[in-house]
């Protein structure tokens, strides 16, 4: 049913503006505790893997795809810090709306990373089990559903969600005139 859901920039119905925000941000701080532990992990198992003796057995192939990978964590890492230290340098200056477009942003960006690097981990250890073309084959799978999954399916709901609002109300959303 159109505008029965709460998404970025609507408006529950009876919320005031400043209800909206808290809610928001709330919500954006809750998904980024539950994605940050597992990136913290992901990165910790790459910089142990370079410290062990197998690493030097890896091929230029392997060592490139760990390198990218270790990049992707690292920066799936700063985009998803990003929020809280906006928030702590901006603290009491009322900008919680510039800091939750900001920080959508950032964790958006902080999931493409993360999908790379979770295709590059399952590239790594299935090119050491097996050979690298089921690697590459795998980790494009993982990736596409990765993909599927994280953006596919919302972006095909936002569109129904849009053509349903249009068919029922002309296209307005909550707090249209």
């Amino acid at each position: 049913m159109p505008g029965t859901h709460a998404g970025y920039g609507t408006a529950v119905h009876g919320e005031s503006k400043d209800e909206r925000l808290q809610r928001e941000h709330e919500q954006l701080f809750h998904e980024l505790r539950s994605i940050i532990p597992g990136a913290q992990v992901l990165f910790a198992f790459m910089l142990t893997v370079a410290f062990t003796d197998r690493f030097e057995q890896l091929t230029d192939v392997q060592r490139w795809v760990y390198y990218v990978t270790l990049l992707a964590t690292g920066v799936a890492l700063v985009l998803l810090l990003a929020p809280a230290a906006y928030h702590r340098v901006q603290f009491r200056r009322d900008d919680k709306d510039a800091m939750l477009r900001i920080a959508n942003i950032e964790a958006i960006g902080a999931l493409v990373v993360i999908s790379v690097s979770v295709a590059g981990t399952v590239f790594l250890i299935t090119d050491v089990m097996f050979e690298t073309h089921a690697a590459a084959i795998v980790s494009v799978v993982i990736w596409v559903l990765a993909a599927g999954v994280w953006w596919g399916v919302p972006l095909l709901n936002r569109a129904d969600d849009q053509h349903d609002g249009d068919q029922h109300d002309g296209g307005r959303r909550d707090g249209d005139p």
